[in-house]
């Protein structure tokens, strides 16, 4: 398996196989021995086994033998049984181990043998138990969960009708063999990571579902054939030798045994040899380096002797590529290497001196980054993010069962089966939006953990140039954390792309049906709070019906100034208060639930079959399906669920929802039909009603609270998606503060808080009515997921590059139901709808004129750049008096020397010593890791002390004043400014040079300088060196000579007046720009002259984005024409 990780990625199934079978021939001794002694035996107890039970089974089903005798039968038979158990998962987990280390081995050219894997086996063992342990528990929970499923779609079905029972049942059956065969490929590809991966158990499940993502395909098909085939065998086996007494003689049954376990061998071997290559393949998929040096030091640590003493050569076979590459060595470590691009030695100074002239941060090369990882979550963990997600996730869900049958029913119910078929609707809609939908199809489509419409767009702009911004160049794909992977020519993906990118107003259209769902789910945020609360506090008229509406209104008001006063403690100290009490809502509704099925009709439990949908749509006409809109609203919260993901993990919400949302749901709305089919005149209340009266006062409590609570998940992913629409530039600056020091995405918004707040009490008011206001929901709801939808579309095709077929599949199913929805929900527009289309309306004006006003500004800034020549024309002290001091000037371009730079240094007759333009900007990536923040590169000669630096965060990432911003970025210059001295000491003449990119990562995060001395490169900035700037001779001794030059006194002296003149002062140099229109059409001067201008008037200044003291700021004015 020499192929390299781009060959790797596109293997297909018959590749695979191909590779696997090639790969015993490379040590073909181990290989014979491990199949001897581990595999061989697994494979005749597999089949052996059915021969020795067979006798016992026979002599059980004798209905004379004696019972003392059937009694000893059947103890011999569970003793046989358990040790065949034992004996088949010890020898499973001891072949795995095997031939997963030795294929390690291989792979990173270890020396193999089978003493060395038989040493290595004690270690690997016991992290493949822990793991098979959780996938056994995973396996056991989903054949229990199976087996209700079963029996209550048993008790439920129509057993009279064949046809749609032996329908069910294959269906049924079918499910159930796509999600075992599913789990049978986690637990093999998680088998692989716990050996080679420092994690194992939960945390290797976890990898292995991150791994599957875009090759479930493959994995499928490959696990159902191995099944297929073994199954196959067993088949053959039993016919034949067991069962074959009559038919086949003795020595036919060992020659078709022996024959049959020789192939078992086979097939058991190649499938683990399978297994090993498809983790290969996973990982070159999503673009996860496999470091072969770290590898070979993990495996050498399942060994008695760690392999401290690997040989230089090892090293350098492991570590060379196939161009020419010259190692530097010290004593005692490999410190450096220079990479020869033979084509550039034809080039000439001239073009040297050309490219040193003014290239964009993409052309520069030799950057020293370390690899981002994120932290692990232990199991633990990851069950308080399940617990806390109830009170801020789940609580919009949780409380629906408030208000949805009255919404459905607002004129009341005129045939107690009506509640039949609108309980099997809210059933199914729960079963395919909610769980299979968002919980998972579409929390999978996360970035990095990252969710909402804003996320989806970021990974459709990492894959596609579909960014309305062009401030994107080649180096911000080299993050650790960008990740994409490449297209096949003449693909549907591919082609998908090239359409995309080919139009801007495509990419217009894209961003405009973004931005639909981003105000939509603002609406969201605000309709929530309203609706939610005022459910609960009408609870109070059922026991005391002489309370007016006001009073009602009254105290829903209350709640919500207190609900949105608590926002600014932050998610993690909310959700711990609020988990509580979402986690007793849903154990009561659940335990009401099922109390008022036993007590009123237990046969409510038919609505789970489907035909009861039917038969509503048929009885009803066009009143059944304007009911929908109330259906609707027993789906609401879940786009929140999807926003939410940044505060939390999808493994977290996952959990949450299948082991305590989902089921008490089902049973809360079970139980008030099974009520409302003996009391159809209380559907208005039907919650309240449906209580039994000793817990009545106490659940009210409790309803209440809840009903706070589910709030919280709304206005939490308001936060979210408004923090993501700022990075973008399609939001007025505003301010965010971050509540949770452990985790980044849990965030708090003052202004967009108090804005929430004020519209949801006009709302709350004006309405005075959860019918209208549930109007206005269902429309707001249905629209985000019609968007989400759609972009869902692109994000099968474009990123994890699904057969176009599965996509119209989700496609299919999603529009059926939802645009069923949205057309029932367009019945009530003028009975309250209205109001989140206008919400809508208002924030997508805002954000579009704000995205489109930033992309005219960033078009006139590069148009009106000025050219280097001019710049370098003007002498190293730029035709001015250069004063003690570091300028700073912000710019948003990534290359070339800003407008503002001109106007300043013509109109001031002095700039500073040293200048350097920062350019900060945002990438379509969720966060950019501490150490490649920073991009440094030299312009003009040492003369001149210009620098650029680019700062580059992700969506997630946010300037804060304790972040030492001015700090990081010198680091980043001085240890520029050092790692350019030690180039230039490598060149004694420039007739060669040096050309292309490499990236350096240094295992301890260290330099060596000259005689071992560690260079300070630890602070904490990947840096990029201009690599035109580095003259190296190919073939001379100057390679060698590296460490002996001289290069310290040089990047010492302008270390040194880097430091005079930062201590001299540091004064930031900001543009205050006035954008105007000059004789445009009467819609674009209003955008841009009075809807632009004044949310830059009311929004945060840049200074207090970046944290600028206010006596070292310099605003320069100047005024944009666009």
């Amino acid at each position: 398996m020499d192929l390299a990780p781009e060959e790797l990625q596109f293997l297909t199934i018959p590749d695979i196989l191909r590779e696997s079978i090639f790969i015993p021939k490379r040590s073909p001794k181990t290989f014979y021995l491990i199949t001897l002694t581990f595999i061989f035996p697994l494979s005749f107890a597999i089949l052996a086994h059915s021969l020795f039970t067979h006798p016992l089974l026979v002599q059980l089903q004798n209905p004379f033998a004696d019972p003392a005798q059937t009694r000893h039968r059947w103890t011999e038979l569970l003793t046989f049984q358990f040790c065949y158990l034992i004996f088949l998962f010890a020898f499973s987990l001891l072949s795995t181990a095997a031939v997963v280390f030795t294929v390690a081995s291989l792979y990173t050219s270890k020396p193999v043998s089978y003493s060395s894997t038989i040493s290595a086996i004690p270690k690997v063992f016991k992290r493949l138990f822990v793991t098979f342990l959780w996938v056994s528990l995973l396996m056991i929970i989903y054949n229990f969960i199976f087996f209700v499923f079963l029996i209550l779609l048993i008790l439920a079905i129509d057993t009279q009708n064949y046809i749609l029972f032996f329908f069910s049942v294959v269906v049924i059956f079918i499910l159930f063999l796509v999600v075992h065969v599913y789990i049978t490929a986690l637990w093999h590809l998680a088998s692989v990571v716990s050996v080679l991966e420092p994690i194992y158990g939960f945390a290797a499940m976890k990898k292995s579902y991150e791994l599957l993502m875009g090759k479930t395909r493959f994995a499928a098909v490959l696990v159902f054939a191995y099944l297929a085939i073994c199954a196959t065998i067993n088949v053959i086996f039993g016919a034949v030798v067991v069962h074959g007494d009559d038919g086949h003689g003795v020595f036919m049954r060992i020659i078709v045994g022996g024959f049959l376990v020789g192939v078992l061998v086979i097939v058991n071997l190649v499938g683990l040899l399978v297994q090993s290559v498809f983790y290969y393949v996973c990982k070159s998929f999503h673009h996860q380096g496999i470091d072969k040096l770290a590898l070979h030091d993990h495996l050498g640590g399942y060994l008695v002797v760690h392999l401290e003493s690997a040989s230089v050569e090892v090293l350098l076979g492991l570590l060379c590529s196939s161009k020419l590459i010259v190692w530097v060595q010290s004593e005692t470590k490999m410190t450096s290497r220079v990479e020869i691009d033979e084509d550039s030695e034809t080039k000439g100074s001239m073009w040297v001196l050309d490219q040193k002239l003014d290239q964009p941060m993409d052309e520069e090369a030799g950057r020293l980054s370390n690899m981002y990882k994120e932290k692990k979550f232990s199991v633990l963990l990851l069950l308080r993010l399940a617990y806390q997600s109830l009170g801020v996730v789940y609580g919009d869900l949780g409380t629906s069962p408030l208000y949805v049958f009255y919404n459905t029913f607002p004129h009341g119910i005129s045939d107690p089966e009506d509640v039949i078929g609108a309980l099997s609707l809210i059933i199914y809609s729960l079963t395919l939006i909610p769980l299979i939908k968002y919980v998972f199809i579409v929390c999978k489509a996360n970035d990095n953990g990252q969710g909402g419409t804003f996320a989806l767009y970021s990974l459709l702009c990492r894959h596609a140039k579909v960014k309305t911004i062009p401030n994107q160049h080649r180096t911000d794909e080299e993050l650790t954390t960008y990740s994409r992977s490449k297209f096949h020519e003449h693909s549907f993906a591919a082609k998908t792309k090239g359409w995309l990118e080919k139009r801007s107003s495509r990419k217009n259209a894209l961003l405009i049906l973004v931005l639909v769902g981003t105000s939509m789910v603002v609406g969201d945020g605000i309709l929530t709070p309203a609706i939610s609360v005022l459910s609960a506090a009408g609870g109070i008229k059922v026991n005391h019906p002489h309370v007016s509406s006001d009073v009602v209104v009254l105290v829903a008001v209350v709640i919500l100034v207190g609900l949105f006063s608590l926002q600014r403690y932050g998610t993690d100290r909310v959700g711990w208060l609020f988990a509580p009490v979402v986690l007793l809502w849903f154990l009561l509704i659940g335990g009401i639930g099922m109390f008022n099925i036993w007590k009123y009709d237990k046969t409510i439990l038919r609505a789970f079959s489907p035909v009861y949908i039917f038969h509503y749509f048929r009885r009803r006409g066009m009143d059944g399906w304007t009911s929908l809109g109330g259906v609707l609203l027993s789906i609401t919260g879940t786009e929140a669920l999807f926003a939410d993901l940044a505060h939390f993990r999808v493994a977290a919400i996952q959990i949450a929802f299948t082991v305590v949302v989902f089921p008490c749901l089902l049973l809360a709305y079970s139980g008030q039909a099974a009520y409302l089919m003996n009391n159809t005149e209380h559907v208005a209340d039907v919650f309240y009603h449906s209580i039994p009266d000793s817990i009545y006062w106490p659940v009210f409590v409790v309803a209440t609270a809840a009903a706070v609570v589910a709030s919280q998940a709304t206005i939490t992913a308001t936060f979210s998606i408004i923090k993501q629409a700022l990075a973008h530039g399609c939001f007025p600056r505003v301010k965010v503060v971050h509540t949770s020091k452990n985790f980044l995405g849990q965030i708090y918004v003052p202004d967009i808080n108090w804005i929430l707040m004020v519209l949801c009490i006009a709302v709350t008011a004006g309405f005075k009515n959860q019918s209208q206001i549930g109007n206005a929901y269902g429309t707001a709801v249905v629209v985000v997921m019609l968007v989400t939808t759609l972009l869902m579309i692109l994000i099968m095709i474009l990123v994890w590059r699904c057969h176009w077929i599965i996509a119209l599949i989700f496609t299919g199913l999603s529009l059926v139901v939802e645009c069923g929805y949205f057309s029932a929900v367009l019945f009530k527009v003028d009975q309250g709808g209205w109001v989140p289309l206008v919400i809508a309306a208002a924030f997508l004006i805002i954000m579009y004129v704000w995205h489109y006003g930033t992309v005219k500004r960033y078009e006139f800034e590069l148009h009106s750049k000025v050219s280097m020549a001019w710049v370098l024309g003007l002498g190293p002290s730029l035709g001015l008096v250069r004063v003690p001091g570091i300028g700073l000037v912000y710019t948003e371009l990534a290359s070339g020397v800003p407008h503002i730079f001109s106007h300043f240094i013509t109109n001031l007759p002095a700039i500073h010593s040293v200048v350097v333009f920062v350019c900060v900007k945002y990438l379509p990536v969720y966060t950019v890791p501490e150490e490649e923040r920073f991009l440094v590169k030299r312009i003009g000669t040492k003369d001149f002390h210009m620098f650029r630096c680019v700062a580059r965060y992700g969506y997630k990432d946010l300037h804060k004043k304790d972040d030492d911003f001015e700090k990081k970025l010198f680091d980043s210059i001085f240890l520029f400014v050092r790692l350019e001295s030690m180039m230039e000491g490598c060149s004694d003449s420039d007739e060669y040079s040096l050309y292309g990119q490499q990236t350096e990562r240094s295992r301890d995060g260290l330099l060596i300088a000259s005689h071992g001395n560690a260079a300070p490169a630890s602070s904490n900035v990947g840096t990029t060196l201009s690599s035109v700037d580095s003259i190296v001779p190919v073939g001379s001794n100057t390679v060698r000579s590296c460490e002996q030059a001289s290069s310290n006194h040089t990047d010492s002296d302008e270390i040194e007046f880097l430091i005079r003149c930062r201590d001299a002062g540091v004064v930031h140099i900001l543009g205050n720009t006035v954008i105007r229109t000059r004789e445009s059409k009467f819609f674009k001067r209003i955008a841009v002259d009075y809807v632009y201008a004044f949310l830059r008037k009311i929004c945060r200044e840049n200074s207090v984005i970046f944290n600028v003291p206010h006596g070292s700021l310099l605003n320069v004015g100047q005024i944009f024409y666009v």
